[in-house]
């Protein structure tokens, strides 16, 4: 069979068992691959996704999604404890922190703190210099190579942080044009941090106003960052963090 059966055959399960060519993916050639999803990204950036140790299906999921568009993926182990005599004992200067509104009485507060300090974790590990990470969550559903090629089309803006179709209402007088917003206020209006690009160059602008701000959900990149931050979002409409599975970070 040649490559362009093999090529149409693949996009018409893909679109109807899309599990099924995830397992035969592990059985195909990376270049065989990578002609049938492969995109060759116009700007090198490195990516990495937030995994529990015990969400092996979440992992295998995810490589197998960046696999298909021929993209290197790194696993990051998600931070966790159980309750919160072991968040103070591992973290005390996080545990002394002040906790937002939202989190400080909710009864999963401890997994909201954990999946932030993956977040933090992952930003204070970046190397100084003038590259650029892509963060994930492994409940990230990417829905085709219009997601990278739309990234590509970005990159060149001069940004802290850029959110991939994060969620909310999408102020009209934030949108700069078309599917690109300034976020100029986020809570209620903009939540979300299952994707987002980070300039390496701006690692220590950003913790400095994590450390000033109060502890929460990831979301609090969102936060207040009007006024320090210049934090955008792109709507490409072709992610999500629905998908096959609800998020076990923050369950």
């Amino acid at each position: 069979m040649n490559l362009y059966k093999i090529n149409r055959i693949t996009r018409s399960l893909r679109n109807r068992q899309p599990h099924i060519v995830d397992d035969c993916l592990n059985y195909l050639h990376p270049r065989t691959i990578s002609s049938i999803f492969g995109y060759e990204r116009k700007i090198k950036y490195d990516v990495v996704f937030i995994n529990l140790d015990g969400s092996q299906n979440r992992c295998k999921s995810m490589e197998n999604q960046f696999r298909k568009f021929n993209i290197p993926a790194h696993r990051f182990s998600a931070i966790s404890f159980k309750n919160e005599d072991e968040l103070h004992s591992k973290y005390p200067h996080i545990a002394r922190r002040p906790r937002c509104r939202k989190i400080k009485y909710h009864p999963k507060c401890v997994n909201y703190i954990a999946c932030y300090l993956s977040h933090l974790t992952i930003i204070e590990g970046l190397p100084e210099d003038d590259g650029l990470t892509l963060v994930c969550e492994d409940d990230l559903v990417i829905r085709g190579q219009g997601f990278f090629r739309w990234i590509d089309a970005f990159l060149n803006i001069d940004f802290d942080l850029l959110f991939l179709d994060c969620k909310g209402r999408y102020i009209k007088s934030d949108r700069v044009k078309r599917n690109f917003y300034e976020i100029s206020e986020a809570d209620p209006f903009y939540w979300g941090a299952h994707a987002y690009l980070i300039k390496h160059e701006r690692k220590n602008k950003i913790l400095s106003y994590l450390e000033k701000s109060e502890i929460g959900s990831p979301d609090n990149l969102l936060q207040g960052t009007s006024k320090e931050l210049k934090v955008f979002c792109l709507r490409t409409s072709l992610s999500n963090a629905i998908g096959t599975f609800p998020s076990d970070i923050r369950n």
